[in-house]
């Protein structure tokens, strides 16, 4: 029988997988679009030739398809194979390593094959499909022009005399790759992203332990089996019940309900009578405000019971609402001497094992952090290779792209006496400008974002809470895994730039 932590451990590992899929899927996605739209811009005058010749739309539209598609499946036939294989065994081992667990049996997902083969297939389908046959709607002497927009018009801005000629010549560079450098920018971003996400787990979980040490109410929470008297007088009586959550957006999650005794020193909050506060970590997860009303109902029965948030309570470590200890006791139908256990900051000597159901210490709170810790690390290290990998693909795709689409400009500046390394200034230097930019503009972005995601689906898809936190090294890390990434594609567009030869602007001119 499988514990119910370990279930809460691996659905909250799964909703962090599937949000990580979630962002390969888009980079997948953007990456197919740009693919598709490079090729037939690098092959235009093949097509405007096949076009003339007599063949259709159609047979193009197929052509194009066909390889994209072909490579897919063969990704998704191989990636299905090593699934339940290689990396079935490498995550399996996570959890064998984190709980005592039986013997398991390996049973293939129809809803794990739909997300990971079936959306990707029709993702790519449908994104070249769209792209390839809007191409396919220019003309035969538009494809021989290299015009591959309609109404195109080439513009020049006049740029100040006074400026080096250097300086001008990367300024134009700049302007008439404006539509491809904001390619590269949403590339960026969605590389990054992806890295930030793989990033953000360990320091987060690392800054959480600590909140959750900060915001805690005593030193010791104990839980009695019955009523019992202490004499200790530091110890305050307190009630505890729990109830769950009735919103349909998120997955039922399990509410501690504190009776608080007025004026707790433990609990330093003012809760006004037929009012609630609820915990920080309650009221970020669920979006909920002063003023609002919550609606809880018993596990094991229909009854419900609403209840007026009267203010937010500093205390991470669990999704609770604290009210008065005459309220609970009204709301509950519970004696006026009724109580479940003490607050302290002392050990209740006085207290036998026997009168004692439980003593929640930090060790305990912090407890599923150091399990996260355990089981999210292991995921992160793959996530983190693959974004690596994905942001490097990215960069050098888009890169490329702009190199390509300059070879003839590439080609006469060679003619007219420039030599591979001031072509490379010109074109790599203003590049490396624009990518730089990049990564620092999609900073605040990609924080944005992934903030709006963890509220509006990650959330909703796990029990429990944990904070959205994004240590600044993250997008250090990010950074410099961009930058490296780019040195490298840099150093490959330098050879290219290098082998464009000199009668690539004679053979493109346009007719």
């Amino acid at each position: 029988m499988v514990s119910g932590g370990t279930i809460e451990d691996t659905v909250g590992d799964k909703a962090s997988a599937s949000l990580m899929l979630y962002l390969i899927i888009a980079v997948i996605a953007f990456m197919f679009a740009v693919t598709s739209s490079n090729t037939i811009t690098r092959e235009s005058n093949v097509i405007g030739t096949l076009r003339a010749s007599g063949y259709t739309k159609g047979e193009l539209v197929r052509h194009y398809m066909t390889l994209p598609i072909v490579i897919t499946l063969l990704g998704a036939v191989i990636g299905n194979i090593l699934g339940y294989t290689v990396f079935e065994k490498m995550f399996v081992s996570v959890y064998y390593t984190s709980y005592s667990l039986p013997t398991y049996e390996t049973h293939a997902s129809m809803q794990a094959f739909l997300e990971t083969t079936v959306v990707p297939l029709i993702l790519v389908i449908v994104i070249n499909f769209a792209v390839i046959s809007r191409k396919m709607q220019l003309g035969p002497l538009n494809f021989l022009r290299g015009e591959l927009k309609k109404g195109e018009k080439k513009k020049t801005f006049a740029l100040p005399e006074k400026l080096p000629f250097m300086s001008r010549f990367r300024l134009r560079i700049l302007f008439q790759n404006i539509p491809s450098y904001l390619t590269m920018f949403v590339g960026i971003f969605l590389g990054g992203a992806l890295a930030v996400f793989g990033f953000m787990f360990t320091p987060l979980l690392d800054d959480y332990g600590e909140l959750v040490k900060d915001s805690q109410i005593s030193e010791y929470q104990y839980v009695l089996l019955d009523t019992k008297e202490t004499t200790n007088t530091q110890a305050e009586k307190y009630c505890v019940t729990s109830l769950d959550t009735t919103d349909g957006r998120f997955m039922t999650d399990e509410v501690m309900i504190y009776g608080i005794e007025p004026s707790s020193k433990y609990v330093k909050a003012s809760i006004p009578s037929g009012k609630v506060f609820v915990s920080n970590a309650y009221a970020n997860k669920f979006s909920v405000k002063e003023g609002d009303k919550i609606t809880l109902k018993e596990k094991y029965s229909d009854k419900k019971y609403e209840f007026e948030i009267g203010g937010i309570y500093t205390y991470d470590a669990a999704v609770a609402v604290f009210m008065p200890r005459t309220d609970y006791l009204k709301i509950f139908g519970e004696n006026d001497d009724y109580f479940t256990g003490y607050f302290s900051n002392e050990v209740l000597s006085d207290l036998s094992d026997d009168d004692v159901a439980a003593v929640i210490t930090e060790k305990d709170l912090t407890k599923i952090v150091t399990q996260m810790k355990v089981s999210m690390g292991e995921f992160m290290n793959v996530f983190k290779g693959l974004a690596a990998v994905i942001f490097l693909l990215v960069i050098y795709v888009l890169t490329k792209q702009i190199i390509e689409r300059n070879s003839r400009s590439v080609s006469m500046t060679k003619i007219l006496g420039f030599t591979d390394s001031e072509i490379a200034r010109l074109y790599i230097v203003i590049t490396s400008v624009v990518v730089c930019a990049s990564f620092l503009i999609s900073i605040p972005l990609i924080n944005l974002a992934l903030k709006t995601i963890f509220k509006t689906y990650l959330y909703t898809q796990m029990t429990g809470y944990i904070p959205y936190i994004i240590s600044n090294s993250c997008f250090v890390k990010m950074f410099v895994m961009g930058m490296l990434s780019y040195a490298v594609v840099a150093a490959v567009m330098f050879r290219k730039i290098k082998k464009t030869p000199k009668g690539e602007a004679l053979k493109n001119q346009n007719l």
